[in-house]
């Protein structure tokens, strides 16, 4: 049988059956969710099954890598909500997506306050603009007060200069000119 769809509406939140019976532990610190431990199958820590720790992860931007970063997290047993102005951005994360899906822009107060931030763990901007990634960022983990912020920057000279106000920051530009130049240097005989 199908996964029924969920039927598309602005400023609307979707959850799964999956999210809706995640239990909320009055005792969390910082407010944030407790999330069970689980045990990892394929690890072992000093001959026992390892724990590992869930997160409650929002990811704003929806589209290849945003999405394919969701389906991810959503796989090691992290609970994500995604973020996007589209709803069709929806489709990206595929029919079985069992995380929560907002539609908003990722700088505006009510769209992060109805994603959960101030409970999550990590706070993850991919959208197409810099600017829009960086303030998202500083909101989460300023206003929100989450640890882990990180902005894909697209432009080398502002990513270095976020990495040193705390944000992480992820520089495809400069990944991609650095795997490159490798590249062109294993040509060389």
């Amino acid at each position: 049988m199908a996964a029924a769809t969920p039927e598309v509406h602005p400023r609307r939140t979707f959850e799964t059956a999956a999210v809706r019976s995640m239990l909320l532990c009055r005792n969390a610190p910082l407010g944030r969710l407790a999330r069970p431990a689980r045990h990892d199958p394929g690890r072992s820590c000093d001959g026992r099954p390892c724990e590992v720790k869930t997160m409650y992860i929002v990811i704003a931007g929806c589209g290849r890598v945003g999405s394919s970063l969701a389906r991810q997290l959503l796989g090691e047993g992290h609970e994500v909500c995604v973020i996007d102005e589209s709803p069709e951005a929806l489709s990206l994360l595929g029919d079985d997506f069992a995380g929560r899906f907002v539609i908003g822009q990722a700088i505006d107060w009510e769209t992060l306050h109805e994603a959960r931030v101030g409970e999550a763990d990590a706070y993850v901007t991919a959208t197409d603009g810099d600017n829009t990634n960086i303030v998202s960022a500083q909101i989460a983990r300023e206003h929100f007060g989450v640890r882990c912020s990180v902005a894909r920057v697209f432009d080398p000279l502002r990513a270095d200069l976020f990495e040193q106000t705390g944000i992480r920051t992820v520089c495809p530009t400069k990944d991609a000119q650095e795997l490159l130049h490798e590249a062109v240097g294993s040509c060389l005989l």
